[in-house]
């Protein structure tokens, strides 16, 4: 399977998940509720590719929501 990975923005790594590449897209449901608001890398990698986005966590002011 593929390796979906969490960095901080330095580059270290925080968490791994092996996740199962599907022909036509899908989604990957993570539990980042250990990790506080704020920005992160999300780095995807597959058996011929590499893909890396950068992740905002939000913290709604008021509320206990994180998103």
């Amino acid at each position: 399977g593929d390796q979906l990975e969490l960095l901080d923005m330095q580059g270290r790594s925080l968490q791994q998940w092996s996740v199962e590449p599907t022909p036509f897209g899908g989604s990957q449901a993570l539990d980042l509720s250990a990790y506080p608001a704020g920005q992160y890398i999300l780095r995807l990698v597959g058996e011929n590719q590499q893909l890396t986005t950068r992740l905002v966590k939000e913290y709604i002011p008021g509320t206990s929501i994180e998103r």
